[in-house]
């Protein structure tokens, strides 16, 4: 299998700390920045999220190894989403990444090709409405009009 990985960046004129929370609020921030990508989400004891992703139903652990990461694993697929927010002063940092096993073969090199920048459109989407909800600024996705 052939790795994908997509990421996206955004500085956020936040502390550091309301940034962090506003990641870790499943049931609240975290379902409103949700993309169309993302159906049928629900937050489950365990920490674990439940959703459709793309089509592809997911069962996400999460973890966080470190303060500033939180991980986002897929029990049944190698689907994975890291959150790094770190910052100081009134401006955090926040990475977002996402890695998946892909096809071999001619299939393979078209998803390489073709899927990280799909991928980022939907993270940098993420990572904009995270933004606007951790101001307390309602709005929609800045792409919402792409295919």
């Amino acid at each position: 299998m052939n790795q994908i990985h997509a990421f996206a960046e955004r500085l956020i004129p936040l502390p550091v700390a309301r940034v962090r929370a506003a990641v870790t609020d499943y049931a609240g921030v975290r379902r409103r920045i949700l993309t169309p990508d993302f159906a049928d989400y629900e937050v489950r004891p365990g920490p674990t999220v439940a959703c459709v992703f793309q089509g592809q139903r997911c069962e996400f652990e999460v973890s966080t190894p470190r303060a500033d990461t939180v991980v986002e694993a897929d029990r049944h697929s190698s689907l994975v989403f890291t959150w790094t927010v770190d910052g100081t002063g009134d401006t955090t940092s926040v990475r977002l990444s996402l890695a998946r096993d892909g096809a071999n073969g001619p299939l393979g090199l078209l998803q390489r090709v073709t899927a990280p920048a799909r991928l980022r459109l939907v993270l940098a989407d993420l990572l904009a409405n995270l933004a606007q909800a951790s101001s307390g600024v309602a709005g929609g996705s800045p792409h919402s009009d792409r295919p």
